[in-house]
């Protein structure tokens, strides 16, 4: 991504996945932040497009592929859904929870779709922020795993951020709390400038330069 922006192309990256990727709940905090630097950096080379739902599973994700990430023909698409998959109120529907092992059929399926209609896009995948409801926090480090487990064995650049928080919580528990809300699932406006932005960046150009 950054080799390309510096050679002064023009992408669209468009996230894709629950809250951390959506901005119907409220602003999406980093992706304002991303979008307001990179703006200055590389003006008029980057069009942003929120295109995921608070609240939402991989089932919706499935379901929604074609209007809202092959449709928008994207150049680069940041994607997480393990979060919401890892509910464990209700299965098998669009806001509740799924199995680990659909979640991690769902997520290929997803990726295999993408390559098959959009060849020349980047899939880039997250993990995000820990959160304590509806008892995602019992297992969500097994479903984070497929994540990792999908990028490494697909070749994706991968942007984990969960052991970030993690290790944030355990060191440094106040500034925590300034990065996340309550429910240590919703990203903070502090936390999207002092804790992901940094990170993603670092991720990008250890990656330009490897």
């Amino acid at each position: 991504m950054i080799k390309r922006l510096e050679k002064w192309e023009h992408l669209k990256v468009l996230t894709y996945g629950p809250c951390f990727f959506a901005d119907n709940l409220r602003p999406n905090p980093w992706v304002i932040a991303l979008s307001r630097l990179w703006e200055k950096t590389y003006p008029n080379q980057v069009e942003f497009l929120i295109r995921g739902l608070g609240g939402v599973n991989s089932l919706w994700g499935l379901d929604n592929l074609q209007q809202k990430v092959i449709n928008e023909q994207p150049d680069i698409i940041m994607m997480e859904w393990a979060i919401n998959d890892a509910k464990n109120n209700g299965d098998g529907e669009v806001r509740g929870g799924v199995s680990l092992r659909q979640c991690e059929n769902n997520l290929k399926i997803l990726i295999s779709r993408i390559q098959e209609k959009l060849p020349n896009c980047q899939i880039i995948l997250w993990t995000t922020t820990p959160i304590s409801t509806k008892g995602r926090d019992l297992n969500l480090d097994d479903y984070y795993a497929v994540n990792r487990k999908v990028a490494n064995e697909l070749g994706l650049l991968l942007i984990d951020l969960y052991p970030v928080f993690k290790t944030l919580k355990i060191e440094k528990n106040d500034e925590y709390w300034l990065c996340l809300s309550s429910d240590e699932g919703h990203l903070t406006r502090y936390g999207a400038k002092k804790i992901v932005i940094p990170f993603l960046l670092d991720r990008l150009n250890e990656t330009t330069l490897g």
